[in-house]
């Protein structure tokens, strides 16, 4: 369903429509939450980690292709070549 919604090929009201489907969701809902409640605080604290270090990568790698899309271009033209006195003459 999750692939088909996020391709296109769905649309999130057929699947909302589809008995199956939501009964599906709820069923794994159900697991998520069964899993969260059973969760150390050593998991907790693990998963904690593991989610900050993907965000500090992630906020890295943003900064760089941030740097390459600002950083100086060639061949750009920017103004006239001929050196003048101004817009005046």
């Amino acid at each position: 369903m999750a692939k088909g919604i996020l391709s296109g090929r769905m649309g999130m009201t057929d699947a909302i429509k589809d008995q199956r489907d939501m009964d599906a969701l709820g069923d794994r809902m159900t697991e998520i939450r069964r899993a969260a409640e059973s969760q150390t605080m050593e998991d907790r604290e693990a998963e904690r980690e593991k989610r900050e270090q993907w965000e500090h990568k992630r906020a890295q790698e943003e900064r760089k292709e941030r740097a390459e899309e600002d950083g100086p271009s060639t061949d750009l033209f920017t103004g006239s070549k001929k050196r003048g006195r101004g817009h005046r003459g």
